[in-house]
């Protein structure tokens, strides 16, 4: 994951009291330099606020940490480090706060955990370990693993706390040997299916964790394949893997466009053709395939533009393209399979966007002032507009069907799904639009959109508290 960026401008802040204690403005020392902010859910509506600050003083940076709790917040003691961190994720495990940390350590990058007790605001770390051949991050509500890849191994580390890091190392089989070595020479996606997921990703490696086994997909567009390596998550453990390599032979003749999706130990692979498009079902722990055509007319039925099928088919076989499939599990058993169309060009999947829109938002105001400087001294005009890579497009391009418990094809409108589809984009514009704010960071709970942000005006940093659907 990319360090994050600092804004080239520097905001020096007044004094508050480090102790614990409530406020709604917060204030910060003069001796700070504020950095960067991050947000993310505790539990419930409950969320935490890190503002990532250079001290001044002791030359360290320090996350400094708020809990937003039953409407009030809780500053917490800082948490201190000799470099700038970038917090690649968190969880929670009873009233405590994990942090997965990375920053400079000498020459090179470490990685550790801090345990963050949200009750007394103590904190500890672990002992840090190497960032080197470090590829994903799977986040879980109470864990988080780590992803390493080198061409002869795969490592997991499964980080509980600071007091419960372990680790699974997994050997190629003589089948699998290729598989690592791409692996290990690929960025990967880690797809996050504890929210509803609107567009997967488009990178070839993948990866999904879903009741204790970590799944890895390779894509190969020009042999319509899914190669599928599945390590199950046993604490201090050694195995070997092998790799089961899955085909679409249902569409005759050269395909133009593929892509795949795992969900439930089913890999859900489509293949497209200028005319053609089927969804394969690979179910892993029955051995048995199920094919859906999307131009018949049970298909069709199941969806309320009788024609999305053959829009959908047209655009994105389109070159500037990629199609997404999405699996969203339904709340009462069954699934909604979500089709959809992504420019690959700039189109980037990130689970975890709105807890990094700081980062991207100081990425893109540093790109703007590059772009202003070199079109000024080359034309005198001003900038060209940097292109938003969060959002797929402003017109609704997908469509949806809805598969029984049994796999039946089924109305999606009668399937309610687990996690809720909130246009998160609606509410990032709003604060995006706000010229009084810099420094945000934002996170949906269970029932609110909240942000943390420095107003400019007042000079204090605030919380903001907004109920979806508002």
């Amino acid at each position: 994951m990319k360090t994050m960026y600092t804004l080239a401008s520097v905001l020096f802040l007044f004094i508050t009291n480090p102790t614990a204690k409530t406020s709604k403005d917060i204030r910060l020392d003069k001796k700070y330099k504020v950095e960067s902010t991050f947000s993310g859910n505790t539990l419930g509506d409950d969320s935490f606020h890190l503002i990532i600050a250079k001290n001044t003083s002791s030359k360290a940076y320090d996350i400094i940490p708020y809990h937003y709790k039953n409407g009030e917040t809780i500053q917490l003691k800082p948490v201190s480090f000799a470099k700038e961190p970038n917090v690649l994720s968190f969880h929670n495990n009873e009233g405590t706060l994990s942090l997965i940390t990375k920053s400079k350590e000498g020459k090179s990058e470490k990685i550790r955990v801090v345990d963050i007790d949200l009750a007394t605001g103590e904190s500890k770390k672990s002992d840090s370990f190497s960032a080197d051949d470090f590829k994903a991050v799977i986040r879980e509500k109470d864990k988080n693993i780590l992803l390493y890849a080198e061409k002869e191994s795969i490592i997991l580390v499964n980080a509980i706390g600071t007091e419960s890091i372990e680790t699974v190392e997994v050997k190629p089989s003589d089948g699998a040997q290729e598989f690592f070595k791409s692996l290990s020479n690929s960025n990967v996606d880690a797809i996050n299916a504890s929210e509803f997921v609107k567009n997967g990703s488009i990178k070839d490696f993948r990866a999904y964790f879903d009741g204790g086994v970590l799944t890895l997909t390779q894509e190969d567009s020009k042999e319509g394949a899914t190669s599928v390596v599945q390590i199950p998550v046993v604490n201090n453990s050694k195995s070997m893997a092998n790799v089961e390599t899955l085909k679409n032979t249902s569409l005759n003749g050269k395909i133009k466009k593929s892509t795949s999706y795992f969900s439930n130990d089913k890999l859900y692979q489509l293949k497209l053709k200028k005319d053609e498009a089927k969804l394969d079902i690979f179910d892993m722990s029955t051995v048995t395939k199920t094919t859906i055509d999307l131009l018949n007319e049970a298909f069709k039925n199941a969806v309320s533009d009788k024609n999305s099928a053959e829009k959908f088919i047209k655009n994105a076989s389109k070159n500037a393209n990629a199609p997404t499939v999405t699996i969203n599990k339904a709340a009462k058993g069954g699934a909604k399979v979500r089709f959809d169309y992504v420019n690959k060009n700039s189109y980037n999947y990130r689970y975890n966007w709105w807890w990094h829109h700081q980062w991207m938002m100081q990425q893109i105001m540093w790109q703007q002032q590059q772009q202003m400087q070199m079109h000024m001294r080359a034309s005198g005009f001003g900038p060209n507009v940097v292109e938003d890579v969060f959002f797929v497009k402003d017109e609704e391009s997908h469509f949806e069907i809805g598969l029984d418990v049994n796999g039946n094809i089924t109305n999606p409108e009668d399937l309610e799904t687990i996690h809720k589809d909130i246009d998160k984009k609606s509410y990032i514009n709003d604060l995006d639009e706000n010229k009084k704010y810099k420094h945000s960071s934002t996170v949906f709970t269970d029932n609110n959109f909240r942000y943390i942000a420095y107003d400019k005006k007042s000079k204090t940093f605030v919380i903001i508290d907004k109920a979806l659907n508002d």
